[in-house]
């Protein structure tokens, strides 16, 4: 029997010379934080080498792409930084920074 593991993401990335660190994290559907939203608890640590890392990288990104051309997922470019600054102005409120 394999032991299996579901999480909800990634919640930080160290490392610490040749050793990479990735912590997974699980919301919570008893614990809320100060504004009732379930709250992200950590789950497990996935330590690796400096090379696995890379390697899972690199499937990662060949999985994403696949599932992109394929149409299971649509890519969404993020706002350039120049409509990002557009966007954050309004003539309702007025910036104090402009």
């Amino acid at each position: 029997m394999h032991h299996e593991v579901f999480v909800d993401g990634i919640s930080e990335i160290t490392v610490t010379g040749p050793t990479v660190r990735i912590d997974t994290f699980t919301v919570s559907p008893s614990e809320k934080d100060a504004d009732g939203n379930p709250r992200p608890v950590h789950r497990e640590r996935i330590i690796m080498t400096l090379e696995s890392f890379m390697n899972a990288r690199d499937l990662i990104e060949r999985v994403a792409r696949e599932l992109v051309q394929g149409g299971a997922v649509r890519r969404v470019e993020p706002p350039s930084e120049k409509a990002t600054a557009k966007s954050a102005s309004s003539p309702n409120f007025p910036s104090r920074y402009s």
